[in-house]
C-alpha cells in the first residue's frame, strides 16, 4: 500500500482477485508442498514493491531440501532437465529424443 501505483490499483491488487502477497505465497507453499517437491521457482515479483533478496530470505528459512529459484526480470531463468529422478539445471538443452530425458520450459 506504500508504493507508487495509483489507489484503484493498489485496491485490485490487494483484493481477493489480485496478487499474492510474500506471506501468503510463503503459506501456500508451506501448507500444500508435496515431500517430491525439489524445486520452487518464484516469479512475476513486482517491480516497484518487491525485492528478490527478500523474497529469496523469506522463503529459504522454510525450504528444507526444496531449492529455490527466483526468477530474473532481466534475465532467463535455466531450464530444468529432469533424468530419472535428477535434476539439473542448464542454461541451454540440446534436444534429445530420449525417452528419459524431460524438458521444462518456464515462462
Amino acid at each position: 500500500m506504500n508504493g507508487s501505483y495509483p489507489y484503484i490499483l493498489k485496491k485490485r491488487i490487494s483484493s481477493d482477485n489480485g496478487h499474492l502477497s510474500n506471506a501468503e505465497a510463503l503459506e501456500l507453499f508451506t501448507k500444500h508442498r508435496g515431500k517430491c517437491l525439489s524445486h520452487l521457482i518464484l516469479s512475476h515479483l513486482s517491480k516497484n514493491n518487491n525485492k528478490p533478496e527478500l523474497v529469496d530470505q523469506l522463503f529459504r528459512q522454510q525450504a528444507g531440501a526444496t531449492n529455490i529459484i527466483v526468477a530474473s526480470r532481466y534475465e532467463e531463468t535455466p531450464v530444468f532437465c529432469i533424468k530419472q529422478n535428477t535434476i539439473s539445471a542448464h542454461h541451454y538443452i540440446k534436444a534429445d529424443s530420449s525417452p528419459a530425458q524431460v524438458q521444462l520450459s518456464l515462462f
